[in-house]
């Protein structure tokens, strides 16, 4: 059984998705990316849809929002590109020790769990996400606003 605090990062091929996980190890499901994380975000109470309207939200940025799992556990994947594109590779957020250029076109990511992948991916975006992650995380944390705690 697969624990979704295993998956590093996830690609699309023509059958579905395909989840690279901790340790080396990968699975297959039958579903694109963006309806396994529907189905995960079902499972703690929201929408793929809701998810990434309160990433654009919190952080202004209108382009490739992440998608936060669960408020429980803050598992965020945040997309390379228009989640709709099939070269999309959505990453564990959570996960990433460290990243580095790997040519003009290409980042080496280091995962926590001392796995290593390159991604056919500019440095420049996958740091980018990462800073928006790093955005909407301090802000999910924050307390909430005095005046809209008096609406509620």
């Amino acid at each position: 059984m697969m624990n979704v605090k295993d998956i590093l990062y996830i690609t699309c091929d023509e059958e579905g998705s395909h989840l690279f996980l901790k340790g080396g190890r990968e699975a297959v499901i039958q579903e694109k990316p963006a309806e396994f994380l529907n189905r995960l975000c079902l499972y703690s109470g929201s929408t793929l849809s809701g998810r990434t309207e309160a990433f654009r939200y919190l952080t202004g940025s209108k382009q490739k929002p992440a998608v936060l799992i669960s408020e429980h556990t803050q598992i965020l994947f945040f997309p390379t590109m228009n989640a709709g594109h099939r070269e999309c590779i959505w990453i564990c957020y959570n996960e990433i020790l460290d990243i580095h250029a790997e040519g003009p076109e290409h980042t080496r990511i280091r995962f926590l769990s001392a796995d290593t992948a390159v991604i056919p991916f500019n440095y420049r975006i996958i740091r980018n996400q990462i800073k928006r992650c790093d955005q909407f995380i301090r802000r999910l944390n924050q307390e909430m606003d005095p005046d809209l705690e008096k609406i509620v």
